[in-house]
């Protein structure tokens, strides 16, 4: 596991998580069961797949928005043709 210390001597940006994930296993009757969405939280920290994977599909559907607003420009709604 890592050490806890961030790059700037304090605690890491995970070790919030890590911490919540200890205190679950020391309760916990069946860890995997109990723990594992702490566990995919303090994943998700480390990582950020999520949040990437977020980010992407915003950045799809805002592409796709344009297009369509230019589509709509290029062609002109108001131009009579039906």
């Amino acid at each position: 596991m890592a050490s806890g210390f961030g790059l700037r001597g304090g605690p890491g940006r995970c070790f919030e998580h890590y911490q919540d994930i200890a205190r679950c296993m020391e309760k916990a009757e069946d860890i995997k069961i109990e723990c594992g969405p702490v566990y995919g939280d303090y994943i998700e920290c480390l990582h950020g797949a999520k949040e990437r994977e977020r980010l992407m599909i915003i950045k799809y559907v805002a592409n796709l928005k344009k297009k369509e607003a230019e589509n709509v420009g290029a062609h002109g709604q108001n131009s009579g043709h039906h």
